[in-house]
């Protein structure tokens, strides 16, 4: 984990949740990196706890006894604005995720969760985002956010058509817009995202039943949805 503080604080993570299971999987995997961190099983007992200057991240369940994980953030960022705060949960919507963000959350991380998703969340929370290629191609800041911009609103109607097609039973439209999807994403530097849909384009030309390929289309929006949410944007 990059060792650089926030301005919230630093790099310590307090998680919340009721299940100690959970609990102990984060304490033994953030500690196994050498990454601060302190547990609580209730939104009450992290309030209650003294303020640590060094923690950056709060990563919370939603559904906690007492307080739940959206009131506990509200107070939260009364209290420090600068916290990242991070809501652990199951699948969730592209709506969904939405509404967490208007909520506060900072981010939205899944339950099931490995060991290289957590690292992985981590370093995207600490890392600027970046598009070498872009980079590479546009100098000027002003074409290059003008570019961006751009980027941001056709990805976001091709996601509102894709939610129509995918509704209608539209798989030869779904096809398409997945593969301009995966071409776009590609130029703006999410090789792994565009090489999950080029893979969801070819399943869904050997198997088209859309039915069938839901969940990870739900998945793949999702994922999108959390990468536009990253793109810092004047007119957003």
């Amino acid at each position: 984990m990059n060792q650089a503080d926030k301005s919230s604080g630093g790099n310590t993570i307090w998680i919340v949740d009721d299940d100690s299971y959970i609990l102990k999987l984060f304490g033994f995997l953030l500690s196994k990196h050498r990454i601060s961190n302190r547990c609580f099983e209730s939104a009450e007992e992290l309030l209650a706890a003294p303020w640590d200057d060094s923690v950056g991240y709060v990563i919370t369940d939603l559904r906690l006894p007492g307080k739940n994980g959206d009131e506990l953030c509200e107070l939260l960022k009364k209290r420090h604005p600068g916290l990242q705060i991070i809501l652990l949960t199951t699948q969730v919507t592209p709506e969904e995720r939405k509404a967490f963000t208007a909520i506060g959350f900072d981010n939205v991380f899944l339950k099931p969760f490995t060991e290289e998703e957590l690292l992985t969340l981590l370093n995207d929370q600490e890392s600027e985002l970046r598009f070498p290629l872009l980079d590479a191609l546009i100098e000027d800041e002003s074409e290059k956010a003008e570019i961006l911009q751009q980027f941001t609103e056709e990805t976001t109607h091709d996601l509102i058509l894709l939610k129509e097609h995918i509704r209608k039973n539209g798989v030869e439209q779904t096809t398409l817009i997945v593969h301009r999807l995966a071409g776009r994403l590609a130029q703006f530097s999410q090789e792994e995202l565009s090489a999950a849909l080029r893979e969801m384009e070819h399943s869904l030309r050997t198997d088209p039943q859309l039915a069938r390929h839901s969940d990870e289309l739900q998945r793949l929006q999702v994922e999108i949805e959390a990468f536009l949410d990253k793109i810092p944007l004047a007119n957003r």
